[in-house]
C-alpha cells in the first residue's frame, strides 16, 4: 500500500526508522505546550531513546500498530511520520484484564521531571483506556511533522491512511492533540469528546489542554459524494 503526492510518497517505516522518527519528534514539539519541561537533565540522545523505547517495542510486539513515514522525493529524507493502530480481536485473558491491553509499563529515566512526567503519561493512559476500541475502533498515536514542512498538506496523507480504513470497515478513530493539532483533526471530522489539562505553572509554563477527539465513518454514499465535489 502506498499513497504520493509529488514530490513527497509514503510509505511503511521500518524498525530502523525509529530513531529518526523520534529525532523528528522533538523537532516538531520542541515548544509545544509541555515538552520543554519534561526532561530538563537528559541530553537529545537521552530523550531519543527514551521516547523511542516504547515505539520499538510496539512495533515488534504489536503488528496491528502500523508506522508510516513521509520521504522527500528521491532523497528519501524522512520528513513526517505516524502511528495507526488498526482494530484487533482481544484474548480471553485481555478481556478479563484491568487496564488497557495494548499499553504497558515503562521507567522514566533519571534526569526527567518526574513530577510532570507521572501527571502526563497518566493522563494519556486514562484517555486512551477511557476512549479507545482495541476490537473495533482506530487509534491514532502518534501524528508528526518536521517544522520545516509543516503547512505542505503531509498531515493530510498520513491521516488519509487511516481515515480511509476506518470509513472502508465502518469504524471510528480517535486521537488525543495538542493545541497545536485539534484544528487539523477538526477539519477532517473529528469531535471533541473529553480534555483534560496537565499543568505546567510550577516548570515556568502555563496550564495546558489536550483534547480528545473522534471520528465516525463517512458512509460510502458520503466518501462518493465527497470525492465528487473534490473534483
Amino acid at each position: 500500500m502506498g499513497y504520493s503526492d509529488p514530490p513527497f510518497a509514503i510509505l511503511p517505516a521500518a524498525y530502523e526508522d525509529i530513531d529518526t522518527l523520534l529525532d523528528i519528534y522533538f523537532h516538531a514539539f520542541a515548544a509545544d505546550g509541555v515538552y520543554p519541561y519534561l526532561y530538563p537533565g537528559l541530553s537529545r540522545e537521552e530523550k531519543i531513546a527514551f521516547e523511542a523505547s516504547g515505539p520499538k517495542r510496539v512495533f515488534k510486539e504489536q503488528p496491528w500498530a502500523k508506522l508510516w513515514k513521509v520521504v522527500e522525493g528521491k532523497s528519501e529524507k524522512i520528513v513526517a511520520w505516524a502511528r495507526w493502530h488498526s482494530p484487533r480481536p482481544l484474548t480471553a485473558e485481555e478481556r478479563e484484564q484491568v487496564g488497557d491491553p495494548d499499553l504497558f509499563d515503562q521507567t522514566i529515566p533519571e534526569g526527567s521531571n518526574m513530577p510532570l512526567c507521572e501527571d502526563l503519561f497518566a493522563k494519556l493512559e486514562w484517555a486512551e483506556h477511557t476512549f479507545v476500541d482495541r476490537e473495533h475502533g482506530l487509534f491514532l498515536n502518534y501524528l508528526v511533522v518536521h517544522p520545516d514542512y509543516q503547512g505542505r498538506g503531509l498531515s493530510k496523507l498520513l491521516l488519509n491512511v487511516g481515515l480511509e480504513e476506518a470509513d472502508r470497515i465502518g469504524a471510528s478513530c480517535f486521537v488525543v492533540s495538542t493545541v497545536a493539532g485539534e484544528g487539523v483533526y477538526r477539519k477532517v471530522g473529528f469531535k471533541e469528546i473529553d480534555r483534560f489539562v496537565v499543568d505546567t505553572r510550577p516548570w515556568g509554563g502555563e496550564e495546558v489542554p489536550w483534547f480528545c477527539m473522534r471520528r465516525e465513518p463517512r458512509s460510502a454514499e458520503k466518501v462518493k459524494r465527497d470525492e465528487r465535489l473534490s473534483n
